[in-house]
């Protein structure tokens, strides 16, 4: 299937049968003279273009070559998107300008996110390691978050502190614990003090930047009190 505006035609230059001659007739169609010359009889100070099947042809091929173009149904496929690789947008901002967007500016612009539940809801926190996820794309975070509730679903104000560490998957392999790695966030551990909702967006002091396949890990180092928390982390791929 093809989006194709443009059909192409192959022009070609009109042959004689023998010397031009013309035919000048009267008003009802009648013979003034025949088989004569017209001459121009003015001199030419600026020679034109010749308007034949050369010119012309190349005038649908270079409308056709750009019709291709714009057909994107015919061109080559890529599976893996490179960074610099350029997609044609209308900008709505600009009259609809026709301009380009980088994949890079792309895929930043696509918030991703990922939470991580403590608890059941029904017992109390505990503290210690609690598991890990590993990242799925090159990762920064923008902000953090935690609510705290119960199985009910109503909001529950806890006291806890809650720390994120981080290994790469290479070392991970070779044996290395992710608790006790990089704790990431510098010390400023996520901490709810009596309360059922905290967020950060500044995290100050903060490693915010992940590779692919790098792993994070949550550990719960004060747990006085609280049921079910959930952790949200929002960013951004790079």
């Amino acid at each position: 299937m093809t989006n194709k505006l443009f059909t192409k035609t192959t022009v070609v230059d009109e042959v004689l049968a023998g010397a031009e001659r013309y035919n000048i007739l009267d008003n009802g169609g009648g013979t003034i003279n025949s088989n004569v010359q017209i001459n121009l009889n003015t001199s030419v100070s600026t020679p034109g273009t010749a308007l034949n099947a050369a010119l012309l042809n190349a005038l649908e091929n270079g409308v056709d070559a750009i019709d291709n173009v714009v057909d994107f149904q015919q061109s080559t496929s890529k599976v893996t998107p490179a960074n610099n690789d350029v997609i044609p947008i209308e900008d709505s901002a600009a009259s609809y300008a026709h301009k380009k967007l980088l994949w890079s500016n792309l895929i930043a612009a696509l918030p991703i996110g990922f939470s991580y539940v403590f608890g059941d809801g029904v017992n109390n926190l505990t503290t210690g390691f609690k598991g890990s996820i590993q990242l799925p794309c090159n990762f920064y975070i923008d902000s953090v978050a935690l609510v705290s509730s119960q199985s009910s679903g109503a909001l529950l104000a806890a006291t806890a502190t809650i720390q994120i560490w981080s290994e790469t998957d290479a070392l991970l392999q070779a044996g290395n614990p992710i608790y006790g790695a990089t704790q990431i966030d510098s010390g400023s551990s996520l901490a709810m003090s009596g309360v059922s909702q905290k967020e950060d967006s500044t995290l100050s002091g903060w490693t915010r930047s992940f590779n692919k396949s790098d792993w994070l890990g949550f550990y719960v180092s004060v747990a006085t009190t609280g049921k079910l928390i959930t952790l949200s982390v929002l960013g951004h791929r790079t």
